[in-house]
């Protein structure tokens, strides 16, 4: 059952391993996918999870508005409700997948890596405490 279902994304909780999961479907417009993003860290915070599994296989391209959120708006506030980790199941495409490391890796806080399927991030996550 999904914590979190729109038309683009679902949100799952994990109460075994302690994290949310994340699902891309399809494109939603910008103000839909930041709101998506609030209500996930917010569930997160609720329930003291600091791991987040990020399926992105579906992930489209993200334009410039929500790039410049994440980095204002959405990491801050995700840093502010204790979550640390975040594992990444990559895009099939290469420029959404290109954007979502960038964006990451220029200005997030956290630890973060990035997987080919979500197995390999499951297992990482389970390393983690």
């Amino acid at each position: 059952m999904y914590a979190i279902e729109t038309s683009f994304k679902t949100f799952t909780l994990d109460h075994e391993r302690k994290m949310g999961h994340h699902e891309w479907k399809g494109y939603g417009k910008p103000e839909e996918i930041k709101q998506f993003y609030l209500d996930a860290i917010a569930l997160l915070k609720s329930k003291g999870y600091k791991k987040w599994l990020c399926d992105n296989r579906n992930q489209p391209t993200l334009n410039q508005e929500i790039q410049d959120w994440a980095r204002d708006v959405f990491f801050p506030t995700a840093l502010g409700a204790g979550i640390k980790y975040f594992a990444f199941v990559e895009p099939g495409k290469l420029i959404p997948g290109n954007t979502l490391k960038k964006v990451f890796n220029e200005a997030a806080p956290f630890q973060s890596e990035y997987f080919k399927s979500i197995d390999e991030a499951l297992e990482w996550l389970d390393l983690i405490k």
